[in-house]
Order: C-alpha cells, then sequence, then structure tokens
C-alpha cells in the first residue's frame, strides 16, 4: 500500500447534525496524543470554524442524524465516529452541547445552531503527562519544551477530571496503584511474554 506521508498535525470536529444540517460544531487543534503514536487527545485547543471542511463532513454524513466526531490529519479524514467523544467538556465550556441539544431535537424542539468559541484549552492529565514524558525521554522533547508542556494554565478544561466528581480519578488512580504494587513496568504498557 503507499500512501502520502503527512506532516500536518492531527486536528478534529465534534459536532451534531440533523436534517442535513450542522446545526453546532467544535474545531481543536491536537497539541498532543495518548498513547503514541496512535493515541486520542490528551491535550488541544479549540479553532475557529473551518466552513469548508464543514461542508464536505455534512456530505459525509448525508442521511445521519447525531453526535459525530472527526479525526483528521491536514486535509486528510482518519476516523469519523456517531459517537460521544472524550473532549465533550471542551465543547461545553467552548459554549456548545451537542449532546443535549441532540437530545433537545429528538424531543421535538429547536435548537439554535452555534460554533463554539476558539482558543479554550483541554487537557486529560493523566495522557498528557504521559504523552510529554515519553517525548522527553525519546529525545523529541527538551527540558525546557516539557516543563513548558506541563504548565498549570488558568481556565484549563479537563477530560474527565474533576473535584466535583472524584470518583472517575480515584478509580483511576486505584487501578494505578494497584498495577505499580504488582511490580509491572509503566501503567498500561504492554508486559514482555514470559517463559513458562
Amino acid at each position: 500500500m503507499v500512501q502520502p506521508y503527512v506532516r500536518s498535525g492531527l486536528h478534529g470536529v465534534i459536532g451534531l447534525v440533523w436534517g442535513g444540517r450542522l446545526v453546532q460544531s467544535m474545531h481543536m487543534r491536537y497539541h498532543r496524543i495518548w498513547p503514541l503514536p496512535c493515541g486520542t487527545v490528551a491535550a488541544a485547543s479549540t479553532l475557529a470554524p473551518n466552513e469548508e471542511l464543514e461542508e464536505r463532513l455534512v456530505r459525509i454524513l448525508a442521511g445521519y442524524d447525531g453526535v459525530f466526531h472527526a479525526d483528521l490529519a491536514g486535509q486528510y479524514l482518519l476516523d469519523l465516529n456517531p459517537r460521544i467523544h472524550a473532549t465533550l467538556p471542551l465543547a461545553v465550556a467552548s459554549g456548545i452541547n451537542p449532546v443535549a441539544s441532540y437530545c433537545e431535537l429528538l424531543r421535538g424542539r429547536a435548537v439554535t445552531p452555534a460554533r463554539a468559541q476558539a482558543d479554550i484549552f483541554f487537557r486529560w492529565i493523566e495522557g498528557d503527562v504521559r504523552s510529554v514524558l515519553h517525548g522527553l525521554a525519546e529525545g523529541r522533547l527538551g527540558t525546557l519544551a516539557a516543563a513548558r508542556a506541563l504548565l498549570p494554565r488558568r481556565g484549563v478544561v479537563h477530560s474527565y477530571e474533576s473535584w466535583r466528581d472524584p470518583g472517575p480519578l480515584w478509580t483511576r488512580a486505584r487501578y494505578a496503584a494497584r498495577r505499580l504494587r504488582r511490580g509491572r513496568r509503566g501503567i498500561g504498557a504492554p508486559q514482555p511474554l514470559r517463559a513458562t
């Protein structure tokens, strides 16, 4: 198989289509992903909408009504999912709620078309820390760049990590502690095969 080597960064669109039109959308640029090289969004920021891209997505989604998430590399569509994405908190913080709006449409209510606000930053803490540390270990990131990437930011939107709902965070922390107690290499890292 032959395919182009795409140097463009990854980006994505979350949205809601209904009756052949785009009702809501949020565009984002991915700063980092985890796991590497083909993971999910670890750090991202919202972008101004790309209307041409939105028109193409609506054509691809013809006949579908609902929430979607598209992953792209440059102009190339990598993945298109008819589901809720982990960056839903970013969409809500940037002014749209495609899930709530979809529910309203299903109930026969009108929804005002909307686009997300640009320049809102998102971080999945565990994934971002692991992505940065991996980049540092491989030499893709210098110490200063890694420290800058991990600096806390004012107004950042987090994935499932929330002090108002600490359940998912504590569940993940307990999982990580169990893995470390068992002496395994890294949290979620593949284990070497052992002869029996």
